[in-house]
């Protein structure tokens, strides 16, 4: 079940989603000029490679940037922006179903089809656009599905990666260039744009070249590359470059500490003018097209970078905050409580009556998969469950048994007409109930032990008890969320 989640965005957030990575021209790098190739995303009435988010076959989505709903009007560079950001999202959206290749790589590709689009959560609830979620938590988005599955080999990701959508008629004029990277996802290199590149672009520019950074080739011809001039106080200057053969051309990209400004690069915040990643190139009748992740603070923006006319610009697609909060969490529907308050009523005739009315989630055994905790209002009926493809209930929590949180187990104890002392323990491992290894003692000596509900005899228990996890866990006050 693919599943859909709403999250608040504030004004803030959607203003920096519609913000403009790159501009379309070097003329516009300074200004906020609004051209009509930022009101669309096709190119001679052929539609651009598109990005699309990949956590797996059944998740695959080109995440919507801005509102469905088409923005007020405006007069100011943001009200223009914006309004370019829904016109160029609504072109994309009429060309939805063009779209039927997708590459990982130049070797690495298949066929896909339109599936849907999702505007909307299980609750019913309207999905925010603009964010890139994990693979639980859905966004309002076009969504795509393979032709066939079994065709592409490529590995699942929870978190989420970039993939590249293009049309038949694109390929019809264009193909894929093999990629040789120096430079991926920010990791440092040594490796300088050539000595003659970096000479003729300061006397372009008339400045003095601080750092430049080759960041990959494409085929035999071309290369891509950043160079930074000096920054000083309030003004920094880089240079997007691609080369062909002797060939130059530059792209200015201009930082500012104005918080009026449009401009997503902030010298105060990072005096370092960071490159792009090329996820995929392509060769085409005008010369190289290079799909671009650009990383900022807060997430990332993707487009094309080209030439057209002589000159180097950018057609950006969208500008995407990335939730790295989210971790492997997933989000909690009213379906979903209704099932874990079946679950835990059908365990005992003790907790049929109960009702759960509070949450937390809770990483038993720090696997980076959390576990979830349910309790009564009242903190004295309860219920742990695991979850990786489905609820399990692991055990109850009631007025005589208490829990004691381990990392790795959970312990739950009584005592029993004050001379009996029962223990509970549930070995936790990968996000799935291990062992359940239960014991009574009597006036301190063993009565009988269970594991997985084999009886064992006193020397077995003892063995299995000094291998159980001895760790505290560092939950110490559970975040607990109401349950509406």
């Amino acid at each position: 079940m693919r599943h859909k989640h709403i999250l608040a965005i504030t004004a803030t957030t959607c203003c920096l989603c519609a913000c403009q990575w790159g501009h379309t021209s070097p003329a516009d790098s300074a200004t906020d000029t609004i051209t009509t190739a930022d009101a669309n995303y096709v190119d001679a009435g052929v539609p651009l490679p598109l990005f699309l988010w990949y956590h797996n076959s059944e998740s695959m989505n080109v995440v919507l940037w801005t509102s469905p709903e088409r923005p007020e009007g405006g007069r100011s560079a943001l009200s223009r922006r914006n309004l370019a950001d829904w016109q160029r999202q609504e072109s994309v959206r009429s060309h939805a179903r063009e779209y039927n290749n997708i590459f990982f790589s130049p070797e690495l590709k298949g066929r896909v089809h339109f599936e849907a689009e999702t505007f909307f959560s299980p609750d019913s609830n309207a999905l925010e656009s603009g964010i890139l979620h994990n693979r639980y938590f859905p966004a309002a988005s076009i969504g795509y599905a393979f032709d066939n599955p079994k065709q592409v080999n490529v590995r699942d990701s929870n978190i989420g990666t970039m993939a590249v959508l293009t049309t038949d008629s694109y390929l019809a004029s264009h193909h894929a260039v093999k990629l040789s990277h120096t430079l991926w996802h920010g990791t440092t290199s040594d490796k300088p744009l050539a000595a003659k590149v970096i000479t003729q672009l300061e006397q372009q520019y008339q400045q003095k070249v601080q750092r430049s950074h080759l960041v990959c080739r494409a085929g035999q011809r071309y290369s891509y590359g950043i160079v930074q001039f000096h920054v000083a106080d309030d003004h920094a200057l880089a240079l997007e470059v691609v080369t062909d053969g002797d060939s130059i051309y530059s792209l200015p990209v201009r930082g500012t500490n104005d918080p009026d400004s449009l401009s997503y690069w902030q010298p105060n915040d990072s005096a370092i003018y960071k490159p792009g990643t090329i996820v995929m190139a392509f060769e085409g009748p005008q010369g190289p097209e290079f799909c671009y992740e650009q990383p900022m603070s807060d997430g990332i923006a993707v487009g094309v970078m080209c030439i057209r006319d002589g000159q180097l610009m950018q057609r950006r697609q969208a500008r995407y905050v990335i939730n790295a909060d989210e971790g492997n969490r997933r989000p909690l529907w009213h379906a979903d409580f209704e099932q874990l308050q079946r679950l835990y009523a059908e365990a005992s005739t003790d907790t049929a009556d109960v009702v759960l009315t509070k949450w937390c989630w809770v990483d038993i055994d720090g696997d980076g998969y959390d576990e979830l905790w349910l309790r009564s209002s009242d903190d004295r009926h309860g219920a742990f469950f695991t979850f990786r493809d489905d609820f399990k209930l692991v055990c109850c929590e009631t007025p005589s048994l208490r829990p004691r949180l381990y990392v790795g187990r959970i312990r739950i104890s009584r005592v029993e007409g004050g001379s009996s002392l029962y223990y509970a323990n549930y070995v936790i491992s990968k996000s799935q109930l291990l062992h359940t290894f239960e014991k009574t003692e009597v006036y301190g000596a063993l009565r009988q032990a269970t594991l997985d509900r084999r009886p064992l005899s006193q020397e077995e228990c003892m063995d299995f008890q000094d291998k159980l996890p001895k760790t505290e866990h560092p939950l110490k006050t559970p975040d607990w969320h109401a349950i509406e």
